[in-house]
């Protein structure tokens, strides 16, 4: 019988863009039991079946919490060289779907926040909230 547990944090993410995403931890322990051995071509290999699993979902310590990501959070693409023409057309086709506007108002956005699909929305939301945006602009 094996016990294997593992544990770290996650980010839940938040129903909307304006809200903040929620930092979370958790552990998870399975049980496992071997169900056939002397498997794979040197005769080695084990089959482990899980007999049983916890999940455990919390608030993360404070250690947690600062450790968290340190090494992945980055502001996405610094300058627009960064970013290829096939990025710019899916981020672009993406937009576009979301917002519903047209392409020409889609690329300003997108120019404007250098290409950051979420600085973007941001934006549009801004313009969409000021009344910046005119009726001709959407499709």
């Amino acid at each position: 019988m094996i016990t294997l547990t593992i544990n770290g944090v996650f980010y839940d993410q938040a129903p909307g863009v304006m809200d903040t995403d929620i930092l979370m931890s958790f552990t998870r322990t399975f049980v496992l039991m071997p169900v056939e051995a002397k498997l794979g071509i040197l005769n080695k290999a084990i089959k482990y079946q899980i007999v049983n699993e916890q999940l455990s979902i919390y608030n993360p310590t404070s250690q947690q919490f600062k450790n968290s990501f340190k090494y992945f959070k980055s502001e996405c693409q610094g300058d627009n060289d960064a970013v290829t023409v096939s990025d710019k057309e899916a981020l672009l086709i993406m937009l576009q779907e979301v917002t519903k506007l047209k392409p020409l108002w889609c690329i300003r956005f997108l120019e404007d926040a250098k290409w950051n699909f979420k600085k973007s929305l941001l934006i549009f939301l801004s313009f969409c909230d000021n009344k910046k945006i005119p009726e001709t602009a959407f499709n």
